[in-house]
């Protein structure tokens, strides 16, 4: 029995941990996006959701991060970039913001298409 232990031990020791995928890790870039969008507009500065380019400049993460969840992780990386200071507030509300039934040029978007699918905006 201990040579059993022993075997089974041995063997999980040499793989590499797995690395966590989900909320608190958005993809390389994901995070990129939400970087640009700062350089856009001034760090800790939000788009301007009212205008044509405010819109434009939201797209960017909208297009890059693959679903509403890697989304949200990116904006709580970047909080500023959505006009957030505290990056706890940031949940499915701010992402129905841009992806809402008033916006139909950003519903398109990998992660709006998500998030309506999803159940994190209304249809």
């Amino acid at each position: 029995m201990a040579l059993v232990v022993l075997v089974v031990l041995a063997g999980c020791a040499s793989h590499p941990p797995m690395t966590h995928v989900g909320p608190s890790l958005p993809s390389t870039a994901c995070g990129d996006a939400f970087a640009e969008m700062s350089r856009e507009v001034g760090e800790g500065a939000a788009a301007d959701l009212s205008t044509p380019r405010g819109r434009e400049i939201e797209r960017i993460a909208l297009e890059r991060c693959t679903s509403a969840e890697e989304w949200i992780a990116g904006a709580i990386q970047h909080p500023g970039s959505v006009g957030v200071s505290d990056a706890s507030a940031i949940d499915g509300s701010v992402l129905a913001l841009r992806c809402g039934p008033e916006r139909p040029e950003l519903r398109d978007s990998p992660v709006c298409v998500d998030a309506i699918a999803t159940g994190v905006v209304p249809r």
